[in-house]
């Protein structure tokens, strides 16, 4: 609801107030018992309305916090998804599951760490398995194929 309703609830609770201290006033001037009855009736049914109209901006007040804050969980949601958009599944040539960037430059990131809406990049080892490892869980993958070194033969050394 917009600062308008806000202003209306406000300015009807303060006409009700009015309205019954109008009526407790005119309690006090008047002395005929009927009269009496039917003002302390209508104070009634304005301390009624009066309480309605609290109750139903404490309601608005709540309804705003929620509102305000199912938006804001919709933008992060929005936010994770767009993010996480830019990333495809590939089974690497080291045969580890990994997201992997689809625009340059390249970049994997790790699945567990996006499993808890996290996108930590993977850093190359340098080692001979083709490993890389999460920075953020520390994970290791397999991205480069495995590196197989052939025994030097003697006789071309020398």
């Amino acid at each position: 609801m917009a600062m308008t309703d806000l202003v209306m609830i406000k300015t009807a609770i303060e006409g009700l107030k009015l309205t019954s201290d109008a009526f407790r006033y005119l309690r006090k001037v008047s002395t005929e018992s009927e009269v009496i009855d039917k003002i302390n009736s209508a104070v009634k049914q304005v301390n009624d309305a009066q309480e309605a109209f609290f109750n139903i901006r404490e309601t608005l007040f709540t309804l705003q916090e929620e509102n305000h804050a199912l938006k804001q969980s919709l933008a992060d949601v929005e936010k994770w998804e767009s993010m996480l958009a830019a990333y495809e599944v590939v089974v690497t040539e080291g045969e580890g599951l990994v997201f992997k960037s689809k625009e340059s430059p390249l970049r994997y990131a790790c699945p567990s760490c996006i499993q808890i809406k996290s996108i930590q990049f993977l850093q190359d080892k340098k080692s001979p398995d083709g490993s890389f490892v999460c920075d953020g869980c520390k994970n290791s993958y397999y991205i480069n194929p495995k590196k197989t070194y052939r025994p030097l033969n003697p006789k071309t050394i020398f």
